[in-house]
C-alpha cells in the first residue's frame, strides 16, 4: 500500500488517530476510501540548465584569460599584419 498523495510506501501507525495509517514522508493520514492518485514523480529536473550556464561560464572565463594572456604576449602570428618585402 503507497501513500496517495506522495507515492511513499513509508507508513506507520499513528497511536493519537486510533492507529490509523500515517504516511511517513507527508504526515497526512490515509483514508479508508479507495482512492488512488498516481505518485509524483518529483520535482522537475532543473540541474541540466544549470550545467549548460556553469559550462558557458568557464568556457568565456577560459577564453577572457587566454585572451588577456595574449595580448601580454604581443599579439599571435597569425593577427599580425604581413610584413611587406623590401626588393
Amino acid at each position: 500500500m503507497a501513500c496517495p498523495h506522495c507515492g511513499s510506501h513509508e507508513l506507520r501507525a499513528d497511536r493519537s488517530l486510533a492507529g490509523r495509517l500515517v504516511c511517513g514522508r507527508c504526515g497526512r493520514p490515509l483514508s479508508s476510501r479507495g482512492t488512488r492518485h498516481q505518485p509524483r514523480t518529483g520535482r522537475p529536473n532543473r540541474s541540466k540548465g544549470r550545467w549548460i550556464l556553469l559550462v558557458s561560464l568557464m568556457a568565456a572565463t577560459a577564453g577572457l584569460i587566454a585572451l588577456q594572456q595574449a595580448t601580454n604576449r604581443g599579439s599571435p602570428p597569425w593577427l599580425q599584419p604581413p610584413q611587406q618585402q623590401v626588393p
